[in-house]
């Protein structure tokens, strides 16, 4: 069959046959179409509803997840902050006491001591009760101002927020109430006091604060340099009332409303009376080496519910009064569990100045009725064998005659209603911090607790430290802000599909009657087109088929290599082009031969000349890589040289010292010096930013400029850090660089190390495994970052005893990551020190290069590692 044929066939058979079964289909599916339409509206929109109603639920449960999260995760953040901060602020005061202990004691050094060891307290204006609000209302007159219109750039606008911090009031007070020396036998020899100015044999506890005080048979076993740290020693303030204390309050509790005559609670008894506590922190005094009595300092109790008192973990977050009334506060725990700072006072324990003895928790009913059935005459008795966290349990019901009385200190162990006790002590058990949701008086809440990380004197028993600080926070407050989105979701859905009904019903009747006129229309084209396909199928056919045998013609000719064939053009239409391009095709492949030929032997003319020009470069890299290296080779080799010899430092007299320095790179920027002339020891340590030959440089001139100095004989720290900055800052400006330096130096002589300059962490292991650190922060400044740093350079004396070990490092050490991206720190490296400080110096200079080394494993090593250990003998 013919071609022609053919064609007219298959396009009756593709165009025709189709085109009468798509016009039945498409009538029959038409008026399907509409009932279709008609019964799938309402199913489409109830789907939709259901379908946007889920999805809101997840999108507000899902808000709701990650709201927990974060606020869970930033309120323990808080709880850390403030235990850390408690923490650091009680170790102040361990220096304080030694620094005090080490000076020549008389009554006027005790008044200048105490007059210079000042901090600020929160303080509020008074407060009356208003009888129309049942509040306590501030007698202070309202503020009112006016804040000056802000102008907004439009890319800040979105969720801008400016807020103020109000000026509330503060009062600079002693930090001490009490500073005393006694003799070993107990008496007061020299005294300040805003207690009793009377100088008592303390000997006998009867003489002491709140007649509870053994603090001087409890110090009787110190050593030079060790500490005693008491209890919160004060007196007991009790309160019938809990909550708000009103005249409605006072008449249920059968008591006359007097709040001023009963304990302070903040906002909901601003008139009340505060507790009034203490705590002792007592050392050994030495002349030489005889012990002549003992000082102590009376922390005043107020200093440390300033860090908790006055923080709220909401959008408040901070007032100048306390307020327990939202149930969101802070508090604050001893190491057994006893209520030392709470924003109501009488929550917490103190003691009956009459006897001596504390005043007995708030217990539980059943606790109560346990003590009243033992026999045991004394409550306290009964407790010292009582099972502490027993049951606990918000069922339980604390007891009535105990709240009658006010006596409702609270101590974790015995508060067995409060389960939340037995969480934040299961949190804190091993150090560290926690938090979880309970349901507490009615809400949700989220507490958090964070253990106070210090150990001085018997606060060093357990790992919680000195005690904990908790929060507590009203869980649903977190949720408000999705609450209201998922009220506005409902308001709108329900909105939409009233619009979506009356929407349906009208496109329905439009629908169906558009069906019946496309029926219609679909029929009659049908039969139109019918005839027009065969009459065009037949003209296609004969017009297409000439064209095509022309084609056919043309491409033989080019098979046979007839390039200069051309089929002849009949007319512009898609055959006409097809025939254009074959003629034009023709013409350019001859054109291309010939090109081709001319270009590949040009190409190969200038690959040649490349290929000679890639040699002689690659000749002139390898001559410059060759200096490069020899260069780098000096000057390592040079920073070899100046190490400290293991023969220089065998020499050094009451000291043992070794040392350690690795750089990650050929040439390093770490320096580390020990320096014997004839006053003493120079010892440095030193870091210079980045790494390679320029760091390195620097690095010798550091190391120069002190050697330097120390010839000359330049003994005053001061002058000369400030000498070696002025030289390095010149010498880095010439240069045209920017390098700077950390630097530390350390004067040792006759057991005093003098500490200056800015650099890493000092650590300090006792020959008893006592951790000391410190801080260089303040000690120095960058070196060749300001040509003038002598207003910014202190001196830190540390006095040193046999086997005491002093650790210099720079941050290679500390900041050495492994594979994991995690740190070694310099918790781990003081507690490798105190675990081995038995060793000799070399010895524990090679476990910590080992240790770090085990901890970087295979992982890439970013920075140089310096290490200086000094054990004195």
């Amino acid at each position: 069959m013919k071609i022609k044929k053919k064609l007219i066939l298959t396009f009756i058979v593709l165009k025709v046959v189709p085109l009468i079964i798509i016009a039945f289909i498409a009538t029959y599916s038409t008026y399907q179409l509409g009932e279709t339409f008609k019964q799938n509206g309402q199913a489409l929109l109830t789907k939709t509803e259901s379908i946007i109603k889920e999805t809101a639920n997840i999108a507000v449960e899902d808000s709701i997840i990650a709201l927990d999260h974060k606020s869970q995760v930033a309120l323990e953040q808080m709880t850390v902050k403030i235990a850390q901060e408690v923490a650091q602020f009680l170790y102040e005061r361990d220096n304080d006491l030694l620094t005090l202990a080490s000076l020549p004691l008389n009554q006027t050094v005790l008044e200048q001591f105490q007059q210079l060891n000042t901090r600020n307290i929160t303080t509020h204006e008074s407060y009356h009760f208003d009888t129309t609000t049942k509040k306590w209302v501030s007698d202070a007159p309202v503020e009112t101002s006016v804040s000056p219109p802000t102008t907004i750039l439009d890319e800040n606008k979105r969720e801008f927020s400016k807020k103020t911090i109000p000026p509330y009031k503060k009062q600079r007070i002693p930090l001490y109430k009490e500073i005393t020396f006694y003799d070993l036998q107990g008496q007061e020899q020299y005294k300040v006091s805003t207690i009793d100015k009377t100088l008592k044999n303390i000997a006998h506890s009867e003489q002491t604060y709140c007649k509870a005080e053994t603090y001087f048979n409890d110090a009787q076993a110190l050593k030079q340099g060790e500490i005693y740290v008491s209890d919160v020693i004060g007196e007991y303030r009790p309160s019938p009332v809990i909550g708000t204390f009103s005249p409605e309050a006072a008449q249920k509790a059968g008591i006359p409303f007097e709040p001023e005559k009963f304990a302070y609670a903040g906002i909901e008894n601003p008139v009340g009376k505060p507790f009034e506590g203490i705590i002792r922190f007592v050392t050994p005094v030495y002349h030489a080496t005889e012990k002549i009595g003992y000082i102590t300092l009376a922390l005043d109790h107020r200093h440390l519910s300033e860090f908790t008192d006055y923080i709220m973990p909401d959008e408040h977050f901070m007032r100048n009064i306390s307020d327990a009334s939202t149930g969101n506060y802070a508090f604050m725990w001893d190491y057994l569990g006893r209520c030392i700072s709470h924003a109501r006072d009488y929550f917490i324990v103190g003691f009956n100045p009459q006897t001596g003895k504390r005043v007995p928790p708030w217990i539980t009913q059943e606790t109560m009725l346990e003590w009243q059935h033992s026999g045991i005459t004394s409550l306290d008795d009964f407790l010292a064998h009582y099972p502490t966290f027993n049951n606990q349990h918000t069922h339980n019901e604390l007891s009535i005659e105990q709240r009658q009385r006010g006596e409702v200190a609270l101590d974790c162990r015995y508060l067995n209603k409060a389960p939340q006790c037995h969480g934040w002590f299961q949190s804190i058990n091993e150090g560290g911090y926690g938090s979880f949701v309970i349901f507490w008086a009615g809400v949700w809440k989220l507490t958090t607790a964070a253990a106070i990380p210090y150990f001085t004197g018997q606060y060093g028993k357990t790992k919680r430290g000195f005690g904990l600080v908790s929060f507590g926070a009203n869980w649903d407050e977190f949720h408000d802000a999705t609450y209201q989105t998922k009220h506005s979701i409902d308001t709108m859905l329900a909105q939409q599909n009233q619009t979506m009904h009356e929407f349906i019903e009208t496109r329905e009747e439009q629908a169906l009657a558009q069906v019946h006129r496309t029926a219609i229309e679909v029929g009659l084209i049908a039969v139109i087109l019918l005839g027009m396909v065969i009459i065009v199928a037949v003209l296609i056919a004969n017009n297409f088929t000439r064209k095509i045998y022309a084609l056919i013609g043309g491409t033989q000719a080019f098979t046979n290599n007839h390039l200069g064939y051309r089929i002849y053009i009949e007319e512009d239409d898609e055959f006409g082009q097809l025939a254009f391009a074959f003629n034009n095709m023709s013409e350019q492949i001859q054109d291309l031969v010939l090109e081709l030929e001319t270009k590949i032997e040009e190409r190969t003319i200038a690959l040649t000349a490349a290929n000679a020009e890639i040699t002689t470069l690659n000749k002139q890299l390898q001559s410059e890589n060759t200096r490069m290296g020899a260069e780098l080779a000096v000057t390592q080799k040079l920073q070899a040289m100046l190490t400290p010899k293991l023969l220089e430092l065998a020499q050094i007299p009451d000291l043992d010292v070794a040392g350690f320095m690795e750089p990650c790179q050929e040439v390093g920027g770490d320096y580390y010096d020990v320096l014997l002339h004839k006053e003493g020891l120079k010892i440095g340590v030193g870091d210079v930013t980045g790494h390679g030959l320029e760091s390195g440089v620097v690095m010798l001139m550091l190391q120069t400029a002190i050697r330097t100095l120390v010839e000359h004989q330049e003994l005053d720290p001061i002058k000369f850090l400030n000498t070696i900055n002025r030289t390095i800052y010149h010498n880095v400006k010439r240069m045209g660089s920017e390098q700077m330096s950390t630097l530390l130096l350390a004067d040792y002589k006759q057991g005093v190390l003098t500490i200056s300059g800015q650099h890493e962490e000092v650590i300090i292991v006792r020959a008893d495994g006592t951790l000391e650190t410190i801080d260089t922060l303040d000690l120095g400044f960058p070196i060749g970052l300001e040509e003038n740093i002598e207003s910014f350079v202190e001196k830190h004396p540390v006095t040193l005893f046999k086997d005491d070990i002093v650790v210099f490092y720079t941050d290679g050490v500390t900041e050495a990551e492994n594979v994991a991206g995690e740190l070694y720190g310099t918790a781990r490296l003081a507690m490798l020190i105190k675990n081995i400080r038995q060793l000799n110096a070399t010895e524990i200079c090679q476990q910590i290069v080992a240790d770090v080394k085990q901890h970087i494993a295979t992982h890439r090593v970013f920075d140089d590692i310096t290490l200086l250990v000094m054990k004195h003998k």
